[in-house]
């Protein structure tokens, strides 16, 4: 009698996740760690914002300093536990990796049409292997973290939906307080989801739990503004808002300057933006709301690195600036795939949205709702303010800083167009036939099971054909790839990843062999040079501050040594002794004090 339920439960465990599921999962999970290890460039990208997050990381964990300076602590944290560039490449891409298997994990567990399962699977894990997600690893931003922290997220919601619980909730508040102290605009997105819990009090169902969630929501909010406000960090973007935005807007600009604004850049025009710009703007937006709500998604924009059409901006982020070395990946997801599982182009886009709220509508209507469901539609309901938090402090950079967003909006897209689909084939099974007599034997077997086995000698066949096709070109290349840098002398072997964002190999050699050690420097750009990608004039300085150590970088009033990459040598007057000059805009000069 003991015995039987101990094998009722062990058929129930196979049952789910035995044979071909279990063999689809495991292909699917590896093919997927195969490429996003074949989708890193192995080079780690300093940039200029790189060195801010290692000012604060340097801070004591114990002052309030790192937890109310220039940036939100969460890569700071992630840099005191991984110490060099390289090793932060290397956990970035591990963490990522983790995060959205576990991700496409909590999703194939909640659907309920047994088959579906590998191909949620799949997909989930095939929109993480996109560009747009991977090329992230190795640039020393926020958002590599910030995206697997968002999986993350996004997984401990629906098993909370699923599994209501203490456990789950806490995972909710503690990932919530990673992710919005990782960029401030998502704690403001979180503030959104704590009224959204809020609401849900009207119904009686676990009502303590929804508190706590709405509250730590709330809390969250709080703590991550009042870092912002203590450490200023609102203050660059929005001189950049005024800037970029402000300025280039005629009736915004009117409206700033019979404000109060100085029409001139300098201390004083800093000083009123400090002290009255946010207030001003937000009494702009206020008594314009066709602007403050409309403008994200129609007309143009002059704010630099960015999209010309401001709903390109939002809908279809353009990456392609950040994604330095491309060429080094040996492994990468097949571009037609690419191109399926990140869609791009407004009107199809848009068209997804559409199509997917009527699937979600049908759905609904002859299938009945769902609870996790909850979870893709809360996500697209908060995708708008996030758009408009994006766009209304971005005064650069649009399109990265809008890629979180456009990166919720299609995860929410394919996850309530996944669960729609679930309820449907719940509501109504597919089952297969044939009158085939060599089928005659398998139509025996339990409908669930024939069907289940089908997709999932799919799904393994699919992913092992892509193995096949792509792998031993590649393995190729990255062998041509590691001879050829082994072949370089260990010294200019970091010279790579300066290449790889157009920055001159000539200059940074003569920089070496010009400024003697333990003189100071300084790295000055502008637009009199020529280069491929805008990325290049923001990765010099601190690629510089890396290559010329012992040499220590100073400032214009300070330094021994100008390395000048398109700047405007007429403001240097007589003060040069130029010592190298590659006739492009490259200029290395010692100054005469």
């Amino acid at each position: 009698m003991s015995v039987e339920p101990e094998e009722h439960r062990m058929k129930a465990i196979l049952g789910r996740h035995g044979g071909p599921i279990t063999v689809a999962y495991g292909v699917l999970a590896a093919l997927y760690v195969l490429i996003r290890a074949g989708s890193s460039t192995y080079i780690a990208d300093r940039v200029t914002d790189t060195v801010t997050y290692e000012q604060v990381a340097h801070l004591s964990l114990f002052g309030t300093g790192f937890y109310t300076g220039q940036r939100g602590f969460t890569i700071p944290l992630f840099y005191k536990l991984f110490t060099t560039s390289d090793s932060r490449m290397v956990a970035q891409m591990v963490i990522s990796t983790i995060a959205w298997m576990l991700l496409a994990a909590a999703v194939a567990h909640s659907v309920r049409t047994r088959w579906l399962g590998p191909v949620v699977f799949g997909v989930v894990l095939g929109f993480s292997a996109t560009t747009e997600v991977v090329l992230w690893d190795t640039l020393l931003l926020s958002e590599s973290i910030t995206f697997a922290l968002t999986a993350l997220l996004v997984a401990a919601w629906i098993m909370l939906v699923q599994h209501p619980g203490k456990g789950w909730a806490a995972a909710v508040l503690a990932l919530s307080l990673l992710w919005a102290f990782a960029r401030d605009t998502n704690a403001e997105v979180l503030l959104v989801v704590g009224i959204l819990v809020a609401l849900t009090l009207v119904n009686p169902a676990r009502r303590r739990l929804k508190v706590v969630l709405a509250v730590g929501c709330i809390v969250i909010f709080a703590l991550d503004y009042g870092s912002a406000e203590a450490g200023k960090r609102w203050l660059q973007p929005f001189k950049d808002v005024v800037t970029y935005r402000v300025m280039s807007t005629d009736s915004l600009r009117a409206y700033f300057e019979s404000h109060g604004l100085p029409a001139q850049a300098g201390p004083a025009q800093t000083a009123w933006i400090e002290h009255d710009g946010r207030r001003v703007y937000l009494e702009y937006l206020l008594g314009h709301p066709a602007y403050a709500l409309g403008a994200p998604f129609h007309g143009r924009q002059a704010t630099p690195a960015s999209s010309p059409r401001s709903i390109a901006a939002m809908l279809e982020p353009e990456i392609l600036t950040y994604n330095d070395n491309a060429s080094r990946r040996f492994f990468p997801l097949p571009t037609f795939a690419e191109k399926i599982l990140f869609l791009r182009g407004v009107p199809a886009v848009l068209a997804w949205i559409a199509a997917t709220l009527a699937l979600a509508l049908l759905s609904a209507l002859l299938a009945g709702g769902t609870t996790v469901e909850l979870v893709p539609l809360a996500i697209l309901v908060t995708t708008y303010p996030h758009y408009l938090l994006v766009w209304h402090t971005s005064g650069l950079e649009v399109d990265r800083h809008a890629m979180g967003a456009a990166l919720l909006l299609r995860l929410s897209l394919f996850l309530l167009a996944a669960y729609s689909v679930d309820a449907l084939l719940v509501k109504y099974p597919v089952h297969l036939e044939s009158r085939s007599g060599a089928l005659a034997a398998w139509r025996a077997s339990d409908g669930r099971t024939r069907t289940t086995e089908a997709g999932a000698v799919l799904v393994v066949a699919a992913a092992l054909v892509c193995g096949l096709v792509e792998f031993p070109s590649a393995f190729r290349e990255l062998q041509s790839r590691s001879s050829a840098n082994a072949a370089l002398p260990a010294e200019l072997r970091p010279l790579a990843g300066a290449r790889g964002v157009d920055i001159s190999s000539p200059f940074m050699l003569a920089a070496r062999d010009l400024v003697p050690e333990g003189q100071t420097f300084v790295v000055v750009t502008g637009p009199h040079i020529q280069i491929s990608t805008p990325i290049t004039l923001t990765a010099l300085p601190p690629f510089m501050q890396t290559w010329l150590l012992p040499r220590r970088a100073a400032d214009e009033k300070t330094a021994q040594w100008l390395l000048c990459y398109g700047c405007d040598l007429s403001q240097w007057g007589k003060r040069l002794d130029v010592k190298y000059d590659d006739g492009t805009g490259a200029v290395i000069a010692r100054i005469v004090r």
